[in-house]
């Protein structure tokens, strides 16, 4: 297995783990079983969507992560936005968990940092927790940007 080569996607590389965890059972443990090899084929023939963005602006996917709790504090947030095309990444901590807190980080940090990078802003993607409603689909039609929703729990 050439460990040197460069994957063109992450399904290559997703494969790529795959082969050497294959090699590495094969010697340790004498090989996969049939019933392992059949559910690797299976799930090899599925295609498996992939968020992609030909440029930047493109497409930003924003996700919401509680950071836990802080002594005499509270509990904490952490907001990012992450441009799928160029990797640009923006991130901020916060006590509020909102429509209106994500709407604040999209417009007093996200937006005025993506702005000065000086590639126009045409959707965003996100999970369809409830603070990307409401206060944040405002300020994403008062900038003309498209939000879009993914499924729960999936990139």
């Amino acid at each position: 297995m050439g460990l040197h080569t460069v994957p063109v996607s992450c399904q290559e590389t997703r494969w790529g783990r795959v082969a050497m965890l294959d090699l590495h059972s094969a010697q340790a443990a004498g090989g996969l079983t049939e019933q392992t090899r059949a559910q690797l084929a299976a799930a090899q023939r599925r295609q498996v969507p992939h968020i992609q963005a030909s440029q930047p602006g493109d497409l930003v996917c924003i996700d919401t992560s509680y950071s836990g709790e802080l002594k005499g504090v509270g509990k904490v947030w952490q907001y990012t936005a992450c441009d799928a095309a160029g990797s640009l990444a923006v991130a901020q901590v916060s006590l509020g968990f909102s429509a209106k807190a994500a709407a604040r980080f999209l417009t007093r940090r996200f937006f005025p940092t993506y702005q000065a990078s000086g590639w126009p802003l045409q959707r965003i993607l996100a999970d369809p927790g409830s603070e990307h409603r409401g206060a944040f689909d405002r300020a994403c039609q008062e900038r003309d940007i498209r939000h879009c929703r993914t499924k729960p729990r999936h990139a």
